[in-house]
């Protein structure tokens, strides 16, 4: 009962806020579900107690369940386990074991304060009314005009949109430009980021500096990956004003090649761009506009390809091996990507199939 409810705390949210919105229901719905998920763990609500009794050698029954497991599965025999919450308990330091204990609103709105504010932030900059919006994607007045001989113009404008333009001599329209205050990068999580550190400074364990190294490290293997990724996007999408640009080639020619049949491959394409990279975002990117031009062509409902896409990228991550070694860490797996595999791809399968299967009046609409 408690996933059916989390997971109707998610897509009702997103469902709801989608009739209004194309760009704030991945943000409200995430943030209505931890909330309304939190409140259900908080009451118990469709959750049960499970518990463990020694039913015979070598073995523990889960009395909740029914199950029987090995010893060697589930470690020390239930009488001599330790509770997760004083496994939890046990690694908080002694000054935080009564917030632990008993929070206050005040400090639960503090403790989440990068999630919360991330979103809000989010939503305050893209919210046309409020005029953040504008002045974030100002391209005048210019701060830095430098012109780099035949690399092209470089151009700074007072809203940091960093912009590169006669690249190579190339027409101005191939100009490349980047809103480094409107894209989600220094707002919000920079800010929050920032803000989190500023409140709780004073219960640091290590210095700003040493915290802004580790994310540092942490970013610099994933940071190449995916200028590499972002790299290969662009090659492939050029502009949508460009006929020759890859990603129209592919998607005409496969299109041509498959007709409607196209549409059994479509969610096949989102799962493999996932499959390869870990990101649904990347592989909408990559396989975005190839689905575009492929339903264009095919004279098909070009936004119902795209959610096609979308949902074979989300359920590709699935079977991403990186996401599945990540989580096997986590738990403590070993050597099991394999049997892991095995037991997702079919119920990766079939997902895609019924994702088809219901976006099809909505592909010919």
């Amino acid at each position: 009962v408690f996933i059916e409810l989390s997971v109707a705390c998610t897509v009702i949210p997103l469902f709801t806020i989608a009739q209004f919105s194309a760009e704030f229901p991945s943000l409200l719905s995430g943030l209505i579900s931890i909330a309304c998920t939190a409140t259900l763990i908080h009451f118990k609500v469709g959750l049960k107690p499970c518990e463990r009794r020694k039913s015979g050698e070598g073995e523990t029954v889960d009395a909740g369940q029914g199950q029987t497991v090995a010893d060697a599965e589930v470690g020390a025999p239930a009488v001599d386990e330790v509770p997760a919450a004083k496994k939890i308990a046990d690694g908080v330091p002694e000054a935080d074991r009564d917030l632990l204990a008993s929070p206050t609103v005040v400090d639960v709105a503090l403790r989440t304060m990068p999630l919360w504010l991330t979103v809000v932030l989010l939503i305050i900059t893209r919210i046309e009314d409020i005029g953040l919006k504008e002045a974030l994607t100002e391209k005048e007045p210019l701060i830095i005009d430098w012109k780099l001989g035949s690399l092209g113009q470089l151009t700074l404008s007072s809203a940091f949109v960093i912009g590169l333009s006669n690249i190579l001599g190339a027409p101005e329209k191939i100009a490349w430009s980047f809103q480094m205050l409107y894209v989600p990068f220094i707002i919000p999580f920079f800010v929050a980021g920032s803000a989190t550190l500023l409140v709780y400074r004073g219960e640091l364990r290590s210095s700003p500096k040493q915290i802004l190294g580790g994310v540092a490290r942490r970013m610099k293997k994933p940071l190449i990956a995916l200028l590499g990724a972002l790299c290969l996007v662009e090659l492939l999408r050029g502009k949508d004003v460009n006929a020759d640009a890859p990603a129209f080639i592919i998607g005409i020619r496969l299109s041509e090649a498959l007709s409607d049949a196209f549409i059994v491959l479509s969610a096949l394409l989102g799962s493999l761009g996932a499959f390869f990279s870990g990101s649904t975002t990347v592989s909408n990117l990559t396989f975005g506009a190839v689905q575009k031009a492929a339903a264009l062509n095919l004279g098909l409902n070009y936004e119902a390809l795209l959610a096609v896409q979308g949902c074979g990228g989300s359920i590709g991550n699935a079977v991403c091996l990186s996401n599945i070694i990540a989580v096997s860490t986590v738990i403590g797996v070993e050597n099991q990507e394999g049997a892991v595999m095995k037991k997702v791809v079919p119920i990766v399968a079939a997902f895609l199939v019924i994702a088809t299967v219901v976006m099809l009046p909505f592909l010919y609409a």
